[in-house]
């Protein structure tokens, strides 16, 4: 399978494995983001539930801007979807992120492919940022264009469905 993106900026990287096990589309999956991997290509995974979940993450798609986290540092971007998002430190937090529903910034596949990272996009109307929290913690920042994650994991997810659609039958 192709790349889909530039590795260079933002990509999704996938294999589809010989032996697929025919609907759970066993295969390989990651994300590079400026040239660096994001994910354990290694690993493996299932590419279905990698559809599903990027199916459920283009939801977020045109409704990515967020005009009081744009200004912010990338560690503190990071720091505060990862609270409100996932370990509920802080109940102020909590209720701004279902009030301003942050669940669209994050573009994290839940899979164990990404254990241990967070991957987070905030878009203005100028100007996208790819926010990546590694699993020691450390924070990296990617400027893109507004719409660029997005159009990538729509061209994964239309690749990915024209694999499932016939081995559902």
């Amino acid at each position: 399978m192709p790349t889909f993106g530039s590795k260079s900026r933002f990509a999704v990287e996938l294999s589809v494995n010989e032996s697929h096990g025919g609907s759970w589309l066993f295969g390989r999956l990651c994300f590079w983001v400026s040239g660096s991997m994001v994910g354990d290509f290694e690993l493996g995974a299932s590419l279905r539930d990698a559809l599903f979940q990027i199916e459920h993450i283009l939801h977020g798609r045109q409704r990515r801007s967020n005009p009081s986290l744009m200004p912010l540092p990338a560690t503190e971007v990071a720091a505060m979807l990862d609270d409100g998002l996932f370990l509920g430190n802080n109940l102020s937090t909590e209720e701004v992120a279902v009030r301003e529903e942050w669940w669209r910034h994050n573009v994290t596949p839940p899979l164990d492919v990404f254990s241990g990272w967070k991957i987070f996009l905030v878009e203005s109307e100028a100007s996208a940022r790819l926010i990546v929290q590694h699993p020691d913690r450390s924070v990296t920042e990617r400027s893109l264009d507004v719409g660029e994650v997005d159009q990538i994991l729509a061209e994964t997810q239309m690749a990915l469905t024209e694999l499932y659609e016939p081995e559902r039958e």
